[in-house]
């Protein structure tokens, strides 16, 4: 399935619970993984690319709280809305 698709199938169907909704999870999983290569920058040398960093660069957290449109402790995963 085309990411497209997959954002089409995801939009259809909102997160009737009053969290962050799919498309926003969505878009915030797509552009972490095209951040990846910077978001690895601030980890220490021996982390491994295959496993979630312990940390996140403060300008990668604001940047992807802008973009998802989401507050900076989701995105960190520290807190609710």
């Amino acid at each position: 399935m085309s990411d497209n698709a997959l954002l089409k199938l995801v939009m259809a169907h909102p997160d009737p619970f009053g969290g962050p909704s799919l498309p926003k999870i969505f878009l915030l999983i797509v552009s972490a993984i095209k951040l990846k290569d910077d978001i690895l920058l601030a980890q220490p040398a021996e982390h491994s690319s295959t496993e979630p960093p312990d940390y996140l660069p403060p300008s990668i957290v604001v940047l992807l709280s802008c973009i998802c449109n989401l507050t900076e402790s989701i995105v960190r995963g520290t807190g609710g809305s």
